[in-house]
């Protein structure tokens, strides 16, 4: 290690990065402990260019949720910046250890909320919001690294924003990017309000709101699909509601300025009040819709709503999966299902939807799992049993639903996956006739 750099005089390494070293030193001028981001010697152009955005684009910021800059310069060919030197650790080694808890995130959100909203103000976006970027401190979160920071617009993004970024090259953490960083679209404030969601959603729950094997996977599920439901304690629901907006597809549709994320958040907490809300998990919420009968048959037409509501009996109990019951299902009885509504109204991820043909002593279902709002399609199954057994349609649903969704199970869980069969089929096949009867009267007022 080098001992000096210009009037900074190097102390020890505390870090390293994509773009060069960290150290901390000692500024002899003014006798203070500060950290020197020292830049890897380079000829590109836009290594240098980055460089100098970095450096004003933090110092445009005077907030103290901000890291402050002290200085930038060159000295014999090599960049830096000069820092305040922070103690403690980058939220990413604080998520090492499991989620946290939403009454030590709360403070976290607020803190980093409060230097968006100070960046937006300077027409400054981050474009980079992850967990190595958030350092915590004995005193309060520090946001870090403007690399990526670029001025916009509000029509979007600065115009110039691609002179140091190759055509085609989208720029941000895969695992955090909102839809128009991948596709290249104009960004502004909402951008970075959609990366912190995720951030969030991942620090409370452990798990990425948007997964996938590859970056490919990944901007498929930021593009098209939605993060699951968080479930908990009742303080939950305010939390849950507040993330899933800040990660909604469309700009428009998120929170228009950091300062309105931030008054919902406080809200949150307030309703969360000294309840213990550290067990959030993600889950999944589907419902079951009453089947179509594709061909009269008076002799099976008990089963359009009682195999519904068998099914659905079947996928309760598990933590992962919520599942709306049967009468809530049976709203939404038609033809041609309004996915949005029942998106919506229901408060469901996914729907299931099906149909029952009768050929002989047989019954063939066809069923398919459908992600709403969109309507895309996850699955679709066939399965033919004899008439007189209408337990293994229904368990044949029930286990393809589980394993479709790749649903983490306990071991008592998956023991509910082996129901015992029932021990005659005929006196199964009445239950599910007499289900069907108590829903005719209801229906009918009798």
């Amino acid at each position: 290690m080098q001992e000096r750099l210009g009037h900074f005089r190097l102390v020890r390494q505390v870090g390293e990065g994509g773009m060069g070293t960290v150290y901390e030193a000692q500024d002899d001028r003014l006798g203070r402990t500060i950290a020197i981001k020292v830049i890897r010697r380079t000829d590109d152009p836009a290594s240098r260019e980055r460089f100098w955005r970095e450096a004003r684009a933090a110092a445009r910021v005077n907030h103290p949720n901000v890291c402050h800059i002290f200085d930038v310069g060159e000295t014999n060919g090599e960049l830096y910046i000069a820092m305040e030197l922070l103690e403690g650790e980058p939220l990413s080694a604080r998520l090492e250890r499991g989620p946290i808890g939403l009454a030590e995130l709360g403070p976290i959100a607020l803190g980093v909320l409060g230097a968006l909203e100070a960046l937006h103000r300077q027409s400054v976006v981050h474009r980079d919001m992850k967990p190595s970027n958030i350092f915590l401190t004995p005193h309060g979160v520090k946001l870090l690294d403007f690399g990526l920071a670029r001025p916009f617009h509000p029509g979007g993004l600065d115009p110039t924003a691609h002179v140091v970024t190759r055509t085609g090259i989208v720029v941000g953490t895969p695992r955090y990017m909102s839809p128009e960083q991948w596709n290249a679209e104009p960004i502004g404030p909402a951008t970075d309000i959609f990366s912190l969601g995720a951030l969030l959603y991942e620090s409370l729950t452990g798990l990425p709101p948007f997964a996938g094997a590859s970056p490919a996977e990944v901007r498929h599920a930021a593009l098209f699909e939605q993060p699951p439901a968080l479930a908990g304690p009742a303080a939950v629901a305010g939390i849950d509601r507040l993330l899933h907006r800040a990660m909604a597809k469309r700009p428009e549709d998120r929170f228009p300025t950091a300062a309105a994320m931030a008054a919902e958040f406080r809200q949150a907490l307030l309703a969360a009040g000294d309840a213990e809300v550290s067990r959030i998990r993600p889950v999944t919420r589907l419902v079951v819709l009453p089947f179509r009968m594709l061909r009269p048959d008076p002799e099976t037409e008990f089963l359009r709503l009682s195999l519904a509501d068998a099914v659905t009996a079947s996928l309760t109990g598990f933590e992962s999966l919520l599942v709306r019951s049967a009468w809530a299902a049976a709203r939404f009885d038609s033809e041609a299902p309004d996915f949005r509504a029942i998106a919506t109204e229901a408060d469901v991820d996914l729907v299931l939807v099906g149909s029952i043909l009768r050929g002989g002593d047989q019954m063939r279902v066809t069923a398919q799992l459908v992600e709403v709002p969109a309507g895309t399609t996850q699955w679709s199954r066939t399965i033919q049993a004899p008439l007189d057994d209408v337990f293994a349609l229904q368990d044949g649903l029930a286990r393809d639903i589980v394993q479709s969704l790749s649903l983490p199970l306990a071991g008592r869980e998956r023991g509910s996956l082996q129901r015992d069969v029932p021990a005659s089929a005929r006196a199964y096949e009445l239950y599910l006739r007499a289900n069907q009867s108590g829903y005719e009267s209801i229906g009918s007022g009798a």
